[in-house]
């Protein structure tokens, strides 16, 4: 199944008005690859039976989308025709294509319970990127949620409560008043509030308008999905999974697009990309993956990013290992092998330096047109933790080490307008 949205944006985007600026319209069903072997667990808690509501609730509609290769009725979900004019509508043909600006992001916790209760980390969750607004600022921004949201978060934990997140619905606001689009679930803190998180995170989500990526689904369905999201007439493919979870397997753990290791990554999306490929324009992979805190990715790592580029990803976004690693551009593709932490209660050392990816896909290029990159440093203020934009002597710690981490792989950065890092691209670059 591949959700299908098309994206309206305004220069401006405003509070209460950007919740019509995401609208889903199809969904068109796409791979069939199963994994069973999902018994491993990275995380220090291990749930076999996560409780909770089924997840058929009615506002949970992805969990309850049609599997194979049939296209769902339009009538299933709200149709909406393209208002930005690039496209004729959900159905129709569409118009040329023009370049497109997205922008990525690491991790994003919001809050833990300890033994006390919710430990948020910021008093404002509405306004918790508004000192790096105008970083996000693209035509698609896709973000790593490692925080399961409940429309009434628990008081205390009711189970034990070491490394588990969560947060209201105040921090989809937060997330909305940034700017992102869209919302990557494929980590090893989905399970964290069991089946209810899963079911709740996605209804807030998409009550603000965000697209779901990599939600888990009902057990003995495919968690393996493309998701579309049609951009100014580009049709991009997103492709998301993870090599960590923190649940076992078990009758009532819904499945979750996720492998053990990391060299399994391309075997597993092989299929899929090959089907994205035949029928978009871009794909785009997100893998949760990695040890922790290590500056470099390992080589089995690296070289399943690399396979990924070879199999037709134009980029892979890496996650999941809590500090910022290099950037390279292998053929025609961009593999940032980790984005670090950009909203988590660890501010110091180099689990504080991050940045905002940018990627510009000219529809006449096979490779990006402009790879740039904003530093950011995470930061403890009265208010709380906030990602705010480098400078001094952090933006220096943040340039010298992806430019130096990004030098090993053969990629060379430049500093470019607005303080922001641009890539020189090689002159095979077509």
């Amino acid at each position: 199944m591949t959700p299908t949205y098309n994206i309206r944006l305004s220069s401006g985007r405003q509070r209460g008005a950007y919740r019509t600026s995401l609208i889903p319209l199809v969904c068109v069903a796409t791979g069939a690859l199963l994994l069973s072997n999902c018994t491993k667990s990275n995380q220090e808690f291990e749930d076999t039976d996560l409780g909770g509501p089924a997840l058929s609730t009615p506002q949970s509609a992805a969990l309850t989308e049609p599997s194979g290769l049939e296209t769902a009725s339009p009538t299933a979900v709200p149709v909406e025709t393209d208002i930005g004019g690039e496209t004729a509508g959900a159905f129709g043909t569409a118009k040329k294509p023009q370049p497109i600006l997205t922008a990525f992001v690491g991790d994003v916790m919001f809050g833990r319970y300890d033994e006390t209760g919710l430990v948020p980390n910021l008093t404002a969750y509405s306004s918790a990127f508004k000192w790096v607004k105008s970083f996000l600022v693209a035509d698609l921004s896709v973000v790593n949620l490692e925080t399961p949201l409940l429309w009434k978060p628990f008081s205390k934990c009711p189970w034990p409560p070491k490394l588990r997140f969560v947060a209201p619905p105040e921090a989809a606001d937060g997330l909305v008043d940034a700017g992102f689009h869209v919302a990557n679930l494929a980590n090893n803190h989905v399970f964290d509030m069991r089946n209810k998180g899963v079911v709740e995170t996605q209804e807030i989500l998409r009550d603000k308008g965000l697209v779901v990526l990599g939600a888990p689904v009902q057990k003995g369905e495919n968690p393996f999905i493309v998701s579309t999201v049609v951009v100014k007439g580009q049709k991009l493919a997103l492709i998301p999974i993870t090599t960590a979870r923190n649940s076992l397997d078990g009758p009532t753990v819904p499945a979750l697009p996720y492998t053990p290791k990391d060299e399994e990554v391309p075997g597993v999306l092989a299929p899929l990309i090959a089907k994205a490929r035949a029928s978009h324009d871009r794909v785009i992979v997100f893998a949760h993956w990695g040890p922790a805190d290590e500056p470099t990715p390992r080589k089995a790592r690296r070289d399943a990013a690399r396979a990924l580029i070879d199999l037709g990803a134009d980029a892979v976004i890496g996650q999941g290992a809590h500090v910022l690693q290099g950037v390279e551009m292998y053929k025609q593709g961009i593999i940032a092998h980790s984005l670090g932490d950009f909203l988590f209660d660890v501010v110091w050392d180099e689990r504080r330096l991050t940045g905002v990816l940018k990627l510009t896909f000219d529809p006449e290029r096979k490779c990006p047109a402009r790879v740039a990159f904003h530093p950011v440093v995470t930061v403890q203020t009265l208010e709380g933790i906030y990602p705010k934009p480098a400078k001094g002597i952090l933006r220096k710690a943040v340039v010298q080490r992806l430019v130096a981490l990004s030098k090993a792989m053969g990629t060379t950065w430049e500093e470019g307008e607005g303080g922001a890092l641009v890539m020189k691209l090689p002159e095979t670059c077509e």
